[in-house]
């Protein structure tokens, strides 16, 4: 995977926000429970999908104080056709995935390898390879880490920058731990990001363009004049 810890100064022109909410924090037992995809064309969201998925694991007490989904909502979801097995649901966010890749996507979120690790890992273990074996090369995926970012462009170690947090610092509309709601407010906090990158890298041409020429000639380059 591809994580720059470079500043942004401009926006990629195809920028997908992925999230999952998921039973629990281990990408090798949990598994996702919802799928949230936000779509952004040159800065613009263009489009939006989210859609649920009935676990085959248990859903751990604090992920559900987190996300707010039981068990039992989830099954009456699936029972009234609105949420996928656990297979489909992965089977169809890979898809999705993969179809976006191919479009030179950017993938934005809030530690976004780890949504990936745990899609990978549940492909994994329902005996459907993984990402790689459907045709997505890991290796070459596009991610935009947030809260890296953010490290990155500000050295402050007293902040945090947990997705909630970044939220309330840029002004941006939380999530509120939905999937397709923390999809696109990774992406709203990475667009505010990429203006703060450029009023600076602006602030800095100016500072430089009025600094007067320096006259002192008693330096290296003045040596044996």
């Amino acid at each position: 995977m591809l994580t720059t810890m470079n500043l942004w100064h401009e926006l990629p022109v195809l920028m997908v926000g992925f999230d999952i909410e998921s039973t629990g924090l281990d990408t090798e037992v949990d598994e996702p429970i919802s799928y949230g995809f936000a779509v952004y064309r040159d800065g613009e969201l263009v489009g939006e999908e989210e859609f649920f998925a009935l676990p085959s694991v248990a859903i751990h007490p604090a992920a559900e104080k987190v996300h707010g989904w039981s068990r039992l909502r989830l099954e009456e979801l699936y029972a009234a056709g609105e949420a996928h097995s656990a297979v489909a649901g992965v089977v169809r966010a890979a898809e999705r995935l993969r179809e976006f890749h191919s479009q030179g996507a950017h993938f934005v979120g809030a530690y976004p390898e780890y949504d990936f690790r745990m899609t990978t890992s549940l492909l994994r273990r329902h005996s459907m390879g993984d990402l790689e074996v459907l045709g997505f090369d890991l290796a070459t995926v596009r991610l935009i880490d947030v809260c890296q970012h953010d490290r990155a462009m500000d050295g402050d170690r007293t902040r945090r920058r947990n997705l909630t947090a970044l939220s309330g610092h840029y002004q941006v509309t939380p999530g509120n731990h939905t999937a397709i709601g923390d999809a696109k407010a990774a992406v709203e906090v990475f667009k505010k990001q990429v203006l703060h990158n450029q009023a600076n890298s602006l602030e800095s041409q100016v500072a430089a363009l009025r600094m007067p020429a320096n006259s002192d000639q008693s330096g290296p380059a003045s040596a044996g004049r």
